[in-house]
């Protein structure tokens, strides 16, 4: 049998990115006197538990201090789970969780850019490679975040539409949820709920396809139902797709262009092609993927991200891969490759390199294509880059 009665205790219970320092510790835990010494393995997530970052690999401590965490998300008022695996010598394993609440820093890209380069010095300086882990996730969470105060007043709630909490776009809801059909990706149009009925296997209560018959906006699946001149019925109509918090255009700062096939700049883009993209053209004095950085913030965040991309390349060559390291530092580079504008060739150079050494090491080492968790994340790493 596996440990099991575990519990895991943090303290404080509140505090802020990267200033707050944590104490974790497990006890209760209880196993077979021949499956001893047991051995601890500790990391967080915000939102899934299959993106852990890692704050301690694995060890006979039962507590680990000084831990520095990354902010939680507005959406999920600034909680985020800690977890403590126990393991015991023949494989078995179980896990343990608590939450607490972790606050945004102020001004984060200014206090990301005044210590972040001496936290990473200081953490390889003393060989702590957890440390390294720890300033790279709360640095690259904090530098991510994206306000989310100010939904449309026509949404209660993301899960009320059938979505994921605001996570990645400013003031819009996340994708359809896990057996939802709706517009793709981001967005603060309805999902519906899909349930196959009846021996036809038709689809119940979910919105009309392009071209379908309607009475509103809300029948549609692209959240447009447009009446021509005269008829008395709509139907329902393609949607152009929409750049991030609409490049601050209302305050001069950039325009929502397309780009199709070849990277070609294109008049129309809708929600039903897949093969133009929506990004924000910057005026001379904004940077960032919606417009909303100065020249100094956008140089900040790309040294910054420069910085943490290293860090992760580095820290390769110091840590003997295990399942828990590999997953944390593949979730570590697709976090940072969120924002695409905010990654110099510099840093997409590092990081690459971090990665493919990473797959290339382990391809023998019986985890890449064993653990389903490992291949996630590298997956999703990949997808990222």
């Amino acid at each position: 049998e596996p440990p099991k009665n575990g519990q895991l205790t943090v303290v404080p219970d509140e505090g802020t990115a990267m200033n707050t320092t944590f104490f974790l510790q497990t006890t209760g835990w209880v196993d077979d006197a021949s499956d001893y010494p047991l051995l601890y393995t500790m990391s967080s997530y915000t939102v899934s538990s299959i993106r852990l970052s890692n704050i301690r690999g694995s060890s006979t401590m039962t507590y680990v201090d000084n831990v520095l965490l990354g902010q939680g998300l507005s959406s999920y008022s600034y909680v985020v789970t800690c977890v403590v695996k126990a393991s015991d010598r023949y494989g078995g394993s179980a896990t343990a969780t608590t939450t607490v609440t972790v606050l945004p820093m102020p001004n984060p890209i200014a206090t990301i850019t005044a210590s972040l380069d001496n936290q990473l010095e200081n953490a390889f300086s003393e060989t702590d490679l957890s440390l390294v882990s720890q300033v790279i996730a709360a640095a690259t969470t904090a530098l991510n975040a994206v306000d989310c105060s100010s939904l449309p007043t026509n949404i209660w709630s993301c899960a009320d539409i059938g979505r994921e909490n605001c996570m990645n776009t400013p003031n819009t809801c996340g994708s359809c949820l896990s057996g939802y059909l709706g517009v793709g990706g981001d967005a603060n149009t309805r999902c519906s709920s899909v349930e196959l009925v009846s021996s036809r296997r038709q689809l119940a209560n979910t919105l009309l396809p392009l071209g379908a018959s309607c009475a509103s906006d809300g029948d549609c699946m692209s959240a447009l139902c447009e009446y021509m001149s005269g008829e008395l019925v709509g139907s329902c109509s393609d949607t152009p797709k929409k750049c991030p918090n609409g490049c601050n255009a209302a305050t001069g700062d950039g325009a929502c262009v397309y780009y199709g096939k070849d990277n070609l700049l294109v008049e129309e883009c809708t929600v039903g092609d897949a093969y133009c993209a929506a990004y924000c053209q910057c005026s001379g004095s904004k940077y960032g993927s919606d417009c909303s950085l100065s020249l100094n913030e956008y140089e900040s965040v790309l040294s910054a991200r420069e910085s943490m991309c290293v860090g992760i390349h580095k820290t390769l060559l110091l840590q003997d891969p295990t399942e828990d390291f590999i997953v944390s530092t593949a979730v570590s580079i697709a976090t940072l490759y969120q924002d695409m504008s905010q990654i110099s060739v510099f840093a997409q150079l590092n990081c690459t390199l971090a990665l493919t050494s990473l797959i290339e090491g382990n391809l023998d080492g019986g985890i890449i294509g064993v653990n389903t968790a490992v291949d996630d994340a590298l997956f999703d790493a990949v997808s990222a880059c």
